[in-house]
């Protein structure tokens, strides 16, 4: 059973602070509206009611789940604390939670067990929910809102716990939900500073590992539609019956260090950032992920590192987007990386260039391609994944960006290409590539200059790259510049500039 399922449950109930499930008319009703939730996510939820003029009181609320991984069953339950539900007597429901929440997350895989306790707390906390049964609406905030883990305990280890504790300070927020054929849910969040602390030592090795750190601001935004009866365990039908989520977090200007301490030498880092986002969206047909991160620095020292090391990128990001379902028909593919104005400290540079012959000027490196795929099989069948048939053929790339600066010289390359997969003989057995892809160098002879008068790059290795860049480049616009456009034909030529190569 893996942590992150156990994790992932227990997700789902501290979200009850500003969840669209809890937005009903009456205070039974919420209640009622809430289990329903958490059983279409296969919880069991059980929970003593009693009812007081317009309080409806739950105490000992337990939430337990069975989560099948491969042949091993494993169990998890989460025991919470006391809940009231108060009727307004205007139409709108109160949530009332005690300023500290208890919540026992208890787990076994066959013969192991262990437990995390936890500790909820909050400041200022306030819930009014509204609307009607059919389509809810609430509104909620606080002040301060804490999460920190108390014990952790597998079999017969407990782990020493310094410090496990995040903290998210003017939290506001409003969601809504619609029930019909799909539950639909939408939520947008807003806070202020986040600040989190990690403080874990193994007893028994003594290694330590200590991070801390706070962000200005949080967002968050998501969208998500589930089946009344959804089937966890399979989640290709699961997508089939109309499962879709779509979510967006951004965080503010941050900072953070670290320290890890292992076999008595550590190892101590701290980083910055001016903040960024991650988004996500999933479907029956497509899985995207998406991140960007703004003005990142790090710097590590100690350990087994000889020497100090620092590195900082003005921006840094990753796309990346994959059609999930089989289809007949060609279907969408992306992929993309961005390393932006990446530099490195003078103490790096200076171990193989202490002369600074090369240039030191901020280094990029940004890919973006995408293209179509047919695919025979579903990316979601754990049984397709297991065997060793491609799952499908891709009909077209396409090179949209290719950058590449480092040392004074930089190389820039676009173009696109479409695949016959009837001719598998003319490439030896690949599809046939159908296009061109345009490549331009500039100060690459400057650089080899400089590679070899520092040492890097014997003489001889130089005068090859220079052969092969005459074979392959003509002469650009500058007095050092290349460039080279490279043709697939449809006769299963290879031309470069003109010249057919194969």
């Amino acid at each position: 059973m893996s942590l992150q399922k156990v994790i992932g449950g227990g997700s789902l109930i501290l979200a009850l602070s500003g969840h669209a499930a809890w937005a009903e008319v009456t205070p039974q009703d919420v209640w009622a509206d809430w289990t329903r939730y958490m059983e279409a996510y296969g919880y069991r939820v059980s929970a003593t009611e009693s009812s007081s003029g317009s309080r409806l009181e739950l105490s000992d609320v337990e939430l337990s789940i069975v989560l099948p991984e491969d042949e091993v069953e494993g169990d998890v339950s989460i025991a919470m604390g006391d809940i009231a539900l108060v009727d307004n007597g205007n139409g709108t429901v109160s949530v009332d939670i005690p300023t500290e929440m208890p919540i026992l997350i208890r787990f076994a895989d066959g013969d192991e067990s262990g437990k995390a306790k936890l500790n909820y707390t909050t400041e200022g906390y306030e819930m009014i929910v509204s609307g009607d049964p059919e389509k809810l609406v609430y509104e909620y905030k606080a002040a301060k809102a804490g999460l920190a883990l108390v014990e952790l305990t597998e079999g017969e280890q407990t782990l020493d716990i310094g410090m496990a504790s995040l903290t998210v300070s003017d939290i506001t927020g409003r969601s809504q939900s619609e029930q019909g054929d799909l539950n639909l849910t939408t939520q947008e969040m807003t806070s202020g500073p986040v600040r989190y602390a990690l403080d874990f030592t193994d007893v028994e090795g003594g290694d330590r590992f200590v991070w801390e750190g706070e962000s200005a601001s949080m967002t968050l935004s998501t969208q998500a539609a589930v089946p009344p009866s959804a089937d966890w365990t399979d989640v290709e039908a699961l997508l089939g019956n109309g499962f879709a989520v779509e979510g967006a977090f951004g965080f503010g200007p941050g900072n953070s260090s670290f320290s890890v301490t292992e076999d008595a030498k550590m190892v101590k880092g701290s980083s910055n950032s001016e903040g960024g986002s991650l988004s996500m969206n999933m479907n029956e047909d497509v899985l995207e992920y998406r991140g960007r991160f703004n003005q990142v620095a790090m710097q590590l020292a100690g350990g087994d590192l000889p020497f100090p090391v620092a590195i900082d990128a003005a921006e840094t990001g990753f796309d990346l987007g994959l059609p999930l379902r089989e289809s007949e028909t060609p279907q969408d593919f992306s992929l993309g990386f961005l390393l932006g104005d990446f530099t490195v400290s003078d103490f790096v540079w200076d171990l193989f260039d202490p002369e600074r012959k090369l240039s030191r000027d901020p280094a990029t490196l940004a890919l973006g391609l995408s293209g179509t795929a047919t695919m025979r099989q579903s990316l979601l069948s754990e049984e397709n994944m297991e065997g060793d048939e491609v799952p499908g053929d891709v009909n077209s790339l396409s090179l949209d960006d290719f950058r590449l600066s480092v040392a004074g010289a930089e190389m820039t390359g676009e173009g696109a290409v479409e695949f016959d997969h009837s001719d598998t003989t003319s490439y030896d057995g690949m599809p046939k590539p159908v296009g061109d892809v345009t490549m331009s160098l500039k100060g690459g002879n400057s650089l080899l200059d400089a590679l070899v008068e520092i040492g890097l790059i014997p003489q001889d290795q130089a005068l090859g790259m220079r052969m092969m860049m005459g074979m392959f480049a003509v002469a650009g616009d500058g007095p050092d510049d290349l460039r080279s456009r490279i043709e697939f034909t449809d006769e299963g030529q290879v031309l470069a500039n003109g010249q057919r190569i194969k």
